[in-house]
């Protein structure tokens, strides 16, 4: 997902998200980050990181949940992940991409989640 975004930004075509997860057997259109987080984690990153201003919208399709709390939970998640992108630092995090060190990006990862990520200086 993220590098596809990354992508299409950079051509100046992505202009429209719709947002959810699967097991990736099937469209499940579960909310996102259920399944994969460290993959939604990597998309938020680079819409940060590419300036994205284009529409953020669900594709959940709420079968086993009620809909409203599923709605509200997506968008929870969406912008936990934003605020934990924002507070690390994308220099920070860019940084660590950059290097290219696995050990570095699963630390990085587990401190975003774990709400233990420290603000890097700029």
């Amino acid at each position: 997902m993220a590098e596809a975004a990354a992508l299409l930004a950079d051509h100046g075509v992505l202009d429209y998200l719709h947002l959810n997860d699967n097991y990736r057997s099937w469209d499940d259109d579960m909310i996102p980050a259920s399944v994969h987080v460290p993959e939604t984690l990597e998309l938020v990153y680079w819409l940060l990181r590419t300036g994205y201003k284009g529409w953020l919208t669900l594709d959940i399709f709420p079968y086993r949940e009620e809909k409203i709390p599923a709605a509200e939970e997506s968008f929870a998640w969406v912008r936990t992940l934003i605020e934990s992108i924002r507070h690390r630092g994308l220099d920070a995090i860019t940084e660590i991409v950059r290097r290219g060190e696995g050990t570095d990006s699963v630390r990085l990862v587990r401190e975003l989640l774990s709400g233990r990520a420290s603000p890097r200086p700029r």
